[in-house]
């Protein structure tokens, strides 16, 4: 009998990372760089998966971590936004 690892290789250790990181962004206030010239400003609600590439779910859309300019918790995000 084979082990998971001999039939499909090593586990891809960036791709662990990755996955990490965008679960720990669940709650997280974001900005994200849609194409050239948009920025689309929200919370993280939820990670999903395509093709073994996490996505962050942001006001119903996914978006691919490359995509964060900034982060922070949404407590200070709404803290910063009242005081404008």
């Amino acid at each position: 009998m084979r082990s998971l690892n001999s039939k499909f290789g090593p586990p891809n250790k960036s791709g662990v990372v990755r996955k990490h990181i965008a679960r720990s962004l669940i709650g997280q206030a974001v900005e994200l760089l849609v194409g050239s010239h948009t920025i689309v400003h929200g919370v993280v609600t939820n990670v999903m998966t395509e093709a073994g590439t996490p996505k962050l779910v942001v006001g119903g859309a996914r978006y691919d971590l490359s995509q964060i300019l900034t982060t922070m918790p949404a407590s200070l995000d709404r803290q910063l936004h009242s005081a404008s």
